[in-house]
């Protein structure tokens, strides 16, 4: 009897990668579970064959409602990973992690499943894929903040001085920037999946290293965790669904990504933060995926940010505290007041030009108008 699977989410297939479009709830056909790469080789109903990621599968002989995970079975190559390396390489450059992004990664979101020693899932059955990588919620909270004990590695203090506008930043001697170019398109999966990597050349080294897009968005997501707290970090150029490999479009994109670099170059914290510094600066691949790890690691996140603020601010006067949230407080209720105000009257308005009389106006305005034209 052929090795059935049932489709737990929907997948759209990319032209010319030699994949299955497949809808949640659909039965398919497995052909092959050796490919490798986290993908499943199928066949659904109507004959159509194709790859289908693993992920999105369920796989068994269908007994009843009962089903079993691909990620269980000792002979596929994936056994073992966790829900968001399972996902690994449904998607390309715009989508989430593949299988060649270090897959040993201790940090980000690994799904709702909990998998056992075996490999195998324990709990739920089913595959929860995570729809925000890296959620800024999993941080320090508050709380924490307020009841850690003060960082011992003085290397990452962050001094800043009493300006004429108040504290500021100490600026690195030696600015940084940096330049993207060259953008070429690579492939993996012997060519079932391209993507675009660009050189970035820092000026600290002039020795240009290679990033595609899925690694702007992982340095992007390791500054809000870390930085988000204190500092506004911009948001990179959206994700392209459809013509990723246009050259306008790649040229669109490489300058937007050039804008965003250049604004975390010149901020006087980011730009020296070991994750960034590792980002423009790593010599091979042992190197980045250590770093990696490492700043996934990285505890002083989020509001942990302040404690390594040097030096701390003067205690604050308790009476002109109290004076300045009571201030505040009566702001935000006027404010309340004043939008409800605003919104009553534009109701007004808008009753009185719906209602009967406005339309008793338009007419008589146009037979106004009408009656000099014929008269005239």
């Amino acid at each position: 009897m052929a090795l059935k699977a049932e489709v737990l989410y929907d997948f759209t297939a990319e032209p010319g990668n030699n994949e299955l479009s497949v809808r949640q709830g659909e039965s398919v056909t497995v052909l092959d579970q050796t490919v490798g790469g986290g993908w499943i080789q199928a066949q659904n109903s109507s004959g159509q064959t194709g790859l289908v990621p693993e992920g999105y599968l369920q796989v068994g002989n269908r007994d009843g409602d009962s089903w079993s995970r691909p990620g269980a079975l000792a002979s596929t190559p994936t056994a073992g990973w966790d829900s968001r390396t399972q996902q690994a390489a449904v998607e390309d450059d715009d989508g989430e992690w593949d299988d060649d992004w270090d897959h040993q990664s201790e940090g980000g979101y690994h799904g709702d499943d909990q998998l056992d020693e075996e490999g195998g899932a324990s709990g739920r059955p089913s595959v929860k894929i995570s729809l925000n990588k890296f959620p800024f919620s999993k941080g320090p909270s508050p709380e924490v903040f307020l009841l850690a004990k003060p960082p011992a590695n003085t290397r990452d203090l962050l001094p800043v001085y009493m300006g004429e506008v108040g504290p500021v930043w100490f600026y690195p001697s030696t600015p940084l920037n940096c330049l993207i170019a060259d953008p070429k398109k690579e492939s993996k999966l012997y060519g079932l999946k391209s993507f675009i990597e660009y050189q970035i050349s820092p000026t600290t080294t002039n020795r240009p290293v290679n990033h595609r897009y899925k690694h702007f968005d992982w340095l992007y997501e390791r500054l809000m965790e870390k930085f988000g707290s204190a500092l506004p970090i911009p948001s990179l150029p959206d994700k392209q669904v459809t013509g990723r490999f246009q050259v306008d479009f790649i040229r669109m994109r490489m300058e937007q990504l050039q804008a965003w670099m250049t604004r975390m170059c010149r901020h006087p914290v980011v730009s020296q933060s070991d994750v960034f510094q590792l980002f423009l600066t790593y010599t091979d691949e042992k190197e980045w995926k250590s770093g990696k790890r490492k700043a996934e690691k990285d505890e002083t996140v989020g509001p942990m940010m302040f404690s390594l603020i040097e030096p701390e601010a003067a205690e604050l006067d308790a009476a002109e505290v109290e004076q300045k949230c009571e201030l505040y407080s009566r702001f935000t209720k006027s404010m309340d007041d004043g939008v409800k105000e605003l919104l009553n009257v534009g109701h007004s308005h808008w009753k009185r030009c719906t209602g009967r009389m406005f339309m008793f106006i338009q007419c008589l305005y146009i037979y106004t108008h009408i009656s000099i034209y014929l008269y005239t």
